[in-house]
């Protein structure tokens, strides 16, 4: 049953406004998320841009989190002319790097700014995790070994065992684009089931 609440007096987005940010090159986010989107809930993108940086090593990627860093927060400057409800930070390497707490920087960094709740890729993912009862996880990441490193490292303080981060052994998978979307409606009271992109949406 779709919560008819009126949030707002936006035309299309009167249930909820989300703001996405990804990087300018991405061009799978954006247009996932608008297949996922229920009536009332309306997506706003916003871009920022990276350096043409050809990851073939460790150092590579970390130039590529760095760069990441310091173009995050004008990106969410930018986003909030359309005046979200809620913001998606759609590039989840950052999210992973500095652990638990790290996350916890990101997340109350931009809420402050913002004045808006954040959904970040490893709360997102943590958060869904969670939902299902994972114990044992495998993780597929398109990252480099320096970053599967971090990304076991806050799976672990989270209190699961991942079992391999460049494999997969698990018995459920989870999307991070899927868990990204499905942790934004939860938080903000949209719960109806949305089929066809797995368990997380159209039962939890």
């Amino acid at each position: 049953m779709v919560d008819s609440k009126v949030r707002n007096d936006d035309a299309l987005g009167w249930r909820l406004k989300l703001g996405v940010i990804v990087p300018a090159t991405n061009t799978i986010v954006e247009p996932e998320f608008h297949s996922i989107t229920p009536a009332g809930v309306t997506c706003h993108t916003g871009r920022f841009p990276l350096k043409d940086i050809r990851i073939s090593s460790n150092n590579d990627f970390e130039r590529l989190v760095a760069d990441i860093h310091a173009n995050l927060d004008r990106a969410v400057d930018d986003l909030m002319s359309v005046a979200p409800d809620h913001i998606v930070v759609g590039v989840s390497a950052e999210s992973f790097w500095d652990g638990t707490d790290g996350a916890e920087v990101i997340r109350n960094r931009l809420a402050e700014k913002t004045g808006v709740s954040i959904t970040l890729g490893s709360d997102a993912a943590r958060v869904a995790l969670e939902a299902v009862a994972a114990q044992r996880i495998g993780v597929l990441t398109p990252y480099w070994p320096v970053a599967d490193e971090r990304v076991r490292q806050y799976f672990n303080q989270c209190g699961f065992t991942a079992v391999r981060v460049t494999g997969l052994k698990a018995t459920s998978v989870i999307a991070i684009n899927v868990a990204l979307y499905w942790h934004a409606l939860r938080q903000n009271g949209i719960n109806e089931p949305i089929p066809g992109f797995g368990r997380l949406l159209k039962n939890l």
